[in-house]
């Protein structure tokens, strides 16, 4: 199989994209071989992107598959120009679904923690602020964490009249990246091989451009606070494999069936690496979910002008 990066030529758009990915990477110090980060675009966009394909490709010295990469890039930002999203925040009203449940709780932390408590408490915590600092309505789908399925979660949305639908939850590692402290198996494993935030939005939804300007809008918040996106799903390997749209915001499009089934623009956020020791003690700090609460305000705030 050839090395996809390799065959990137520098005077390639899409050469261009993954040097910058690369020092991305270094910068932050992530692990992992950047020739294994994938930075294709969402594959129900190629139809559209096939029509952009003659008009570009005189114009780089770049193989079919480059061009289709640049056109794909192309075509989300003609998207994100034509698409309105206009509406009324004192008439908005966001469902709110806390990732995972009692019976199937999600991650375990670093500490022992089950993700679905750190996305139950943060979904809590959002609501709270966004109902003294804001006009709109918020409904949480299940605050008693009963073990809704994907499908009824995504038909929730429309059955409260929502106009935006969030699911929060917190993140883990490919397991091949776990380790044992010492050599006690009964303890939670941890990793440093990632930490960050992560935007998912879904091609699957009838309202896809919207959801990807709404993760757009949340994951600029994120990066005006200094909050580093995570590239970890991107990997070329089995588990991940994520379809990387936006680099420098995070954003990645996955057939998720909570977001792919809504009917609503829908996104789905990773708050943070809860398998990563210094991450989850920063999770555990109340200014810090502040600090993430009000960044995603702020950009539903952007998105709805």
């Amino acid at each position: 199989m050839p090395n996809r990066a390799a065959a990137l030529s520098p005077s390639c758009p899409a050469g261009r994209y993954r040097s910058r990915l690369e020092r991305r990477d270094r910068a932050f110090g992530r692990r992992g071989d950047p020739q294994q980060i994938r930075t294709n675009g969402a594959s129900s966009n190629r139809t559209a992107a096939g029509a952009l394909l003659g008009a570009v490709r005189p114009a780089f010295r770049c193989s079919s598959r480059h061009i289709w990469i640049f056109a794909l890039a192309l075509l989300a930002g003609i998207s994100q120009t034509a698409t309105s999203s206009a509406c009324d925040l004192t008439n908005l009203t966001i469902a709110i679904d806390i990732g995972h449940s009692i019976a199937n709780p999600g991650a375990i932390s670093a500490t022992g923690k089950t993700e679905y408590a750190f996305n139950h408490r943060f979904a809590e915590e959002f609501v709270k602020t966004g109902e003294i600092r804001t006009s709109i309505r918020f409904e949480i789908i299940d605050q008693r964490g009963k073990d809704l399925s994907l499908g009824a979660r995504a038909a929730a949305a429309g059955r409260l009249s929502a106009g935006l639908f969030l699911s929060f939850h917190h993140d883990s590692v490919n397991p091949k990246y776990l380790e044992k402290p010492g050599d006690n198996d009964a303890k939670p494993g941890f990793s440093r091989h990632a930490r960050g935030y992560s935007i998912f939005v879904s091609s699957r939804n009838p309202r896809y451009g919207e959801s990807l300007e709404l993760a757009r809008a949340i994951g600029k918040a994120f990066r005006r606070g200094g909050l580093p996106p995570s590239l970890h799903h991107a990997e070329m390997i089995a588990g991940e494999n994520r379809d990387l749209l936006d680099p420098d915001l995070g954003i990645y499009d996955a057939p998720f069936a909570v977001i792919a089934k809504n009917t609503v623009p829908a996104i789905l956020i990773e708050l943070g690496v809860i398998v990563h020791p210094e991450e989850e003690r920063t999770l555990e700090r109340p200014a810090y979910r502040e600090r993430l609460i009000s960044d995603i305000l702020d950009g539903v705030g952007n998105y709805c002008r």
